[in-house]
């Protein structure tokens, strides 16, 4: 169980709110003016819990699974501590939101901007990969091998093949979240045997950690707004390719009007928020 505070230094204390996340269920609470905080050194229990810091006078509400919860929240338990702040993009605002719709029910009386910036940071690091495979699935008609999809394969996500030749086969690789762990290296995909397609939200693209540790990003332009930019080659001449986050919000954008494009509502449903 951890916690992860939303805090308005605009607003007085009362309008902070709190998400927990336990047994793989979110929760979230409204710090409120009745509430203080309190050190309870005399329990045994709670100082073996690591929890005599106490806040009272809080009411939690369950939100739900991972599916309804913004990828600003659901990746700020990953590798946190037990009480921080989440000062990711739009995590005050979709979270006043979502208080609002599921207990006060006053149903969107906040607005987000409507950005690519903001709605990355709705998205899950799962929601990504989906929406760089629908639209490879929308474009170009390639589909997914389900059992490539494995956590142990670590330089890639999954592993696509093209309808008109099944021998051609293209590598995914999805970063999104916390920009310390985004960052993606193109010597990872040298061995590779088929074209590789790079996406990071936050990070940064180098081709080696030697050249990270000098700081020397690729520097990547994507002229005429093209959907994607080669940065590279594996060690067979298959192109390695840097796609664009930009033309990839475009098309979520479009997928969310036009109903005969094929997306999960895990990723159409935030722009019912982004205005």
């Amino acid at each position: 169980m951890s916690c992860d505070l939303i805090k308005n230094k605009e607003k007085e204390r009362n309008e902070n709110l709190i998400w927990l996340k336990l047994d793989g269920e979110y929760y979230l609470a409204k710090i409120n003016k009745n509430s203080e905080y309190i050190y309870n050194q005399d329990s045994y229990v709670l100082n073996n819990l690591g929890a005599s810091n106490q806040l009272t006078n809080v009411e939690w509400h369950k939100i739900g699974d991972e599916s309804v919860i913004p990828g600003c929240i659901s990746t700020s338990f990953i590798r946190g501590q037990a009480l921080q702040r989440i000062k990711k993009n739009a995590a005050l605002k979709i979270s006043q939101i979502l208080y609002n719709k599921y207990i006060e029910m006053n149903y969107l009386s906040t607005e987000i901007e409507n950005n690519s910036e903001n709605f990355y940071s709705l998205l899950s690091p799962k929601d990504c990969e989906d929406l760089l495979y629908f639209c490879f699935y929308h474009k170009f008609k390639y589909v997914a091998v389900p059992s490539t999809n494995k956590t142990n394969t670590q330089t890639y996500e999954f592993v696509m093949l093209s309808p008109k030749n099944r021998e051609r086969k293209i590598y995914i690789q999805v970063k999104n979240g916390d920009s310390e762990i985004v960052d993606l290296y193109l010597e990872d995909y040298q061995k590779l045997d088929g074209k590789v397609y790079l996406l990071t939200i936050e990070g940064k693209i180098y081709e080696s950690k030697e050249k990270k540790e000098k700081k020397e990003a690729l520097k990547i332009e994507f002229k005429n707004n093209s959907f994607m930019k080669k940065i590279g080659s594996t060690n067979t001449n298959k192109k390695i390719y840097a796609v664009n986050p930009e033309v990839l919000y475009e098309f979520a954008k479009e997928a969310y009007k036009n109903e005969t494009i094929l997306m999960p509502k895990s990723i159409l449903q935030w722009f019912e928020y982004l205005k």
